[in-house]
């Protein structure tokens, strides 16, 4: 079965992701990965979350993906010699100097090549592979079409890992210099300042105070703001491509992002294996798409995956190429087709993979408190919490591997068992009685908005014609009613 990788920027999402579905983790090591403010582990974390993903039959990977220095070059070979005393499973890595540290001083430790390589062929797949790396992660660029060439043509032992959920860069790989360029902070070594998401306007120098709005037509391409890639409604086409491996973006996120989406994705894939694997008897579920779109997110977008969008040819290969593999999917599971239309987006905000409305997150739910301890007779649940909330407040109860249950918080506590109408303060531990009994780990969230229906529309197959009015609101129980 296809392997479901989760980000985990330190130990609370490490432990959330597999406690929701994830087979594998991917972490970040101080100073040499490319997400330096995402909570990066050090030695003593990563030797607890390796035997913790251990003890579980899970897997943990380490990122080394960085470009690095000659400064660098000390750190990564302590590093290479830590990750194999910790039993890391796999090191990922983008620097070819990395790579022949970590085969120098952890020559047993399985390597990953990072999608900062740009592997975007079957040849620099088997180059790779030559060297010996054990899995390529696939440039984002690539359409289903070229994944699935790269699968037939490539060595049968190499594994082949593509992004399905996330944020998306503009640039060719996350290769930016845009950040260092305008901030003097680097992307390419952990520390991106994000300027593609920032609003621009245009100056002319004779018209100073004068701003104008940086737009094109149609048959220009936006090059600032992507949108945030969700294939979870095309899992016959994604597998069909033959990948080992589908990973979710995500280190910096929180462990309420990270339990939500690894959620939706374990219950899709489930799903799929219940209907035999084959696309003619799986329907995706859009209660499933409602579902990630409660997590803080951009529009949705399905990237490259069907090819480019309208106004971008060009950007990979052949439009005509990737056309011609669209038309002959089949029921059977074939790649692209029909059922996926390219770039397809939030309806509100128009066509591509570009978000033209800004750069704000949508934001429908909220996290409010994580489950510690319930009591299974009284069903009174001791909470951490987490956004303030108040007796009385509707709310939904995720379970792990069991979806989730509306529910409102009745007979609100503090620790000693005095009565109090809300939960204000930071991290305050509190008291409540549930409906049913949870596990700890259960997480409570409450609506602030309604879910973008056009957002989940947007991003299966099966739902482009429907109103939104049709998409349900949620799940209950996306992994069967436990009751």
């Amino acid at each position: 079965m296809v392997e479901l990788l989760a980000p985990a920027g330190d130990l609370e999402k490490l432990r959330t992701a597999f406690l929701y579905g994830a087979d594998a983790v991917y972490v970040g090591l101080e100073g040499l990965s490319l997400r330096g403010a995402a909570g990066s582990m050090d030695g003593r974390a990563l030797r607890e979350g390796v035997f913790y993903a251990h003890e579980r039959g899970k897997k943990v990977y380490a990122a080394l993906n960085l470009f690095a220095r000659n400064t660098d070059i000390g750190a990564a070979q302590k590093t290479a010699a830590l990750l194999a005393d910790a039993g890391a499973d796999a090191a990922i890595v983008s620097d070819p100097g990395v790579f022949a540290i970590l085969r120098r001083f952890a020559p047993e430790l399985p390597i990953h090549i990072s999608t900062q390589a740009n592997c975007t062929n079957y040849e620099s797949a088997a180059f790779w592979h030559g060297l010996g790396a054990k899995r390529v992660v696939l440039a984002r660029e690539l359409p289903l079409t070229e994944i699935a060439e790269i699968r037939a043509r490539a060595p049968k032992a190499l594994e082949l890992e593509m992004f399905v959920h996330g944020a998306m860069c503009v640039s060719y790989s996350g290769r930016c210099l845009i950040s260092s360029y305008l901030t003097g902070r680097d992307a390419n070594r952990g520390d991106c300042a994000q300027p593609c998401r920032w609003s621009y306007s245009l100056v002319e120098e004779r018209r100073p105070g004068e701003y104008m709005p940086v737009v094109e037509d149609g048959a220009g391409t936006y090059l600032y703001n992507a949108k945030d890639l969700c294939l979870i409604g095309h899992l016959p086409q994604v597998l069909a491509s033959g990948v080992t491996s589908l990973k979710i973006e995500g280190r910096m996120k929180s462990a309420y992002y990270v339990a939500t989406v690894v959620s939706a994705y374990r219950a899709a894939l489930d799903d799929y294996e219940r209907a035999g694997r084959g696309a003619a008897a799986y329907k995706p579920d859009p209660a499933l798409l409602a579902e990630v779109s409660k997590t803080s997110h951009r529009a949705f977008t399905t990237g490259f995956a069907f090819g480019p969008a309208d106004g971008a040819a060009g950007m990979v290969g052949d439009r005509a190429a990737h056309e011609a593999g669209r038309g002959a999917a089949s029921a059977s599971g074939g790649i692209g087709g029909a059922d996926g239309a390219d770039g397809e987006v939030d309806g509100a905000d128009g066509g591509g993979m570009q978000s033209f409305a800004g750069a704000a997150y949508i934001r429908a739910y909220d996290v409010v408190a994580v489950v510690r301890s319930c009591d299974a007779a009284t069903c009174l649940a001791e909470v951490e919490q987490r956004n303030r909330f108040f007796a009385g407040d509707a709310i939904e109860v995720m379970v792990p591997l069991a979806g989730y249950f509306c529910d409102t918080v009745r007979d609100l506590t503090d620790v000693h068992g005095t009565p109090i109408s809300a939960a204000p303060h930071a991290q305050m531990t509190a008291r409540l009685r549930l409906s049913r009994p949870v596990p700890p780990g259960a997480i409570l969230r409450k609506a602030t908005s309604a879910p973008s229906a056009a957002s989940v529309e947007s991003v299966t197959s099966a739902t482009s014609a429907e109103s939104a009015a049709s998409v349900p609101a949620g799940r209950k129980y996306l992994h069967g009613d436990p009751s």
